[in-house]
């Protein structure tokens, strides 16, 4: 699989800091027995890390972001197939706020709840300036 698109920032005069943004593309999935509820989250911290919601596996913990403020950066997450349970789509969000996108899947069944999406980080509130995008895949299955 090839490496998502990724901006690299090096400072001026002084600065030896390079900042790195990256979507971490991947299929998430939680799958678990029934009756228990499956909750498939991402979360794009301030301090450019990712977290997962519990018992969800994936590409692992992933940095989003190196050497930056996540208050330099919005995220967007526009569903390519299916529909969040947790987050808000189609929306520039400042990442000056964990910023959590998921499915759950909550009917005491077999069954699943799958989002697939496209995330882009800018450096501006309009997304003019894209610095990284990619795909995430999200499932919430229960057997």
């Amino acid at each position: 699989m090839p490496s998502p698109p990724q901006m690299q920032l090096v400072g001026g005069v002084g600065a030896a800091a390079i900042v790195t943004v990256v979507v971490p593309v991947g299929i998430y999935e939680h799958l678990i027995a029934q009756p228990t509820n499956a909750v498939c989250n991402i979360t794009f911290n301030t301090n450019g890390t990712t977290s997962v919601s519990a018992g969800v596996t994936g590409p692992g913990p992933e940095n989003w972001m190196s050497g930056g403020s996540g208050a330099s950066y919005w995220v967007r997450w526009t569903n390519t197939t299916g529909t969040l349970t947790t987050g808000t789509a189609g929306t520039w969000q400042q990442l000056s706020t964990a910023r959590t996108f998921g499915v759950t899947f909550t009917t005491n069944a077999a069954g699943s709840k799958p989002c697939v999406g496209t995330v882009d980080i800018a450096t501006d509130s309009g997304g003019v300036t894209i610095v990284a995008t990619g795909s995430i895949d999200l499932k919430a299955e229960c057997f």
